[in-house]
């Protein structure tokens, strides 16, 4: 089948900044940039253009397109290879089998979407042309040492293992492994910021930088793409442990749910274990309603008496929970609650299962908010807290502020 592909042209539809990389072809590839800089759409991109390039050499390009959790590919990366698809104009020539996150080329080149969670379709992988690790913060350096072996033989191309990611902190191991003591051979490295993307709008940083107020940890991060300190966290390296799954508590199990649309709606389940508790993230969408939330509480929610305690914000969006026969009931929320909240939280120590990729990232950047003059106050900034809130919610209500009865007779 022969096929007439025009790509002498394809300069015009890559961000400047990212077109260099196309023909790159060392081992690695590491895309690291502030929010909204382009760097997932190139590589999204630069994986259909690979395709393209050779589709009338009887190459069969394999490419595997990886997030941690299978569960998260719809929202990112399926999105983005299916944007690339649409914008281009190749839906005559791609069979796009959403159910099975798999884009299939006439001329039997492959897209594969997964989840390193899922252990049978990550065995299953062979002869990849490429491999693409989106959000690759939230691997760990065991699963690269793994994974990037199964690009063995001759493929007819070049292969290449690409990590996509926005930097958090420098006890990542990405950064202990790729970045500490400086550049290693083989290795692209790129870095791109929100100004290297003329599609987001002019207001785009303002609002950023809005959000972050005047910490400069944060700034470096989300704005410039830079790796973080630990300085102005609210919960260090010490307050919490990664586990790697979902313990019984030596408590009753409750749920605690934060509220959003826009932001993300989270919802997370807590236990008492140990010497503190057990978190365990269970969703975390935006453009979320009530009526899909009770729709998925049947694959969330295990017993349906079980305490849920949500956003007393939305008093509307609790009752239809409640009526729908979930225990869904306001948190405690008064003055001075979300400092006590943490408060008792950092008195105890956090267990987060390893999947819980929300949770850790947000405690990874959840900062106390720091004056003009660089001096930081005892308040938190209210900014990448959607997990962290719901099992505030849910821990504070259920435990910190419960009343404990003895009954005392008299008999020895």
């Amino acid at each position: 089948m022969l096929i007439n592909i025009d790509l002498t042209r394809i300069q015009d539809v890559i961000l400047p900044k990212f077109y260099p990389l196309l023909h790159d072809t060392n081992d690695m590839l590491i895309l690291r940039g502030g929010r909204a800089s382009g760097k997932s759409k190139f590589w999204a991109q630069k994986v259909v253009y690979r395709i393209l390039a050779d589709f009338n050499k009887n190459i069969e390009h394999r490419f595997v397109i990886l997030r941690k959790s299978g569960a998260n590919c719809d929202r990112s990366v399926v999105s983005e290879i299916l944007g690339v698809i649409k914008d281009w104009g190749l839906q005559r020539i791609v069979d796009c089998n959403k159910t099975a996150k798999l884009f299939s080329f006439v001329n039997g080149s492959q897209i594969m979407c997964t989840g390193v969670d899922d252990p049978e379709k990550t065995k299953s992988l062979y002869k990849p042309t490429s491999l693409v690790f989106e959000e690759a913060t939230e691997f760990s350096y065991n699963d690269l040492l793994t994974i990037i072996p199964s690009m063995r033989g001759d493929t007819g191309s070049y292969q290449q293992s690409v990590l996509c990611f926005n930097p958090i902190s420098i006890q990542n191991y990405i950064f202990k492994n790729f970045f500490a003591g400086g550049e290693k051979p083989n290795i692209t490295y790129h870095l791109s910021t929100f100004r290297d993307n003329p599609y987001v709008g002019v207001d785009y940083g303002k609002k950023l930088e809005q959000l972050i107020g005047n910490n400069k940890n944060l700034y470096n991060i989300l704005i410039e793409g830079e790796w973080g300190s630990t300085e102005g966290l609210i919960f260090d390296y010490n307050s919490y442990e990664i586990i790697p799954e979902w313990q019984t508590p030596s408590s009753e199990t409750v749920y605690g749910l934060d509220f959003g649309y826009v932001d993300p709606t989270a919802m997370t389940r807590c236990g008492e274990y140990k010497d503190g508790f057990i978190i365990d993230q269970l969703y975390y969408e935006t453009n979320t309603t009530v009526e899909d939330l009770i729709r998925r509480f049947t694959g969330l929610i295990d017993n349906k008496n079980n305490y849920i305690y949500c956003d007393n914000a939305r008093p509307d969006s609790i009752e239809t929970i409640y009526r729908a026969g979930y225990n869904a009931h306001p948190c405690d929320k008064g003055q001075g609650s979300i400092k006590s909240g943490i408060d008792f939280l950092l008195s105890k120590k956090l267990y987060i299962t390893q999947r819980s990729h929300d949770i850790i990232k947000e405690l990874q950047m959840y900062s106390w908010k720091k004056t003009k003059d660089g001096d930081y106050i005892d308040e938190p900034l209210d900014a990448f807290n959607h997990s962290i809130d719901s099992f505030r919610y849910a821990i504070v209500s259920h435990f910190a502020n419960r009343v404990v009865y003895k009954l005392i007779t008299g008999s020895v």
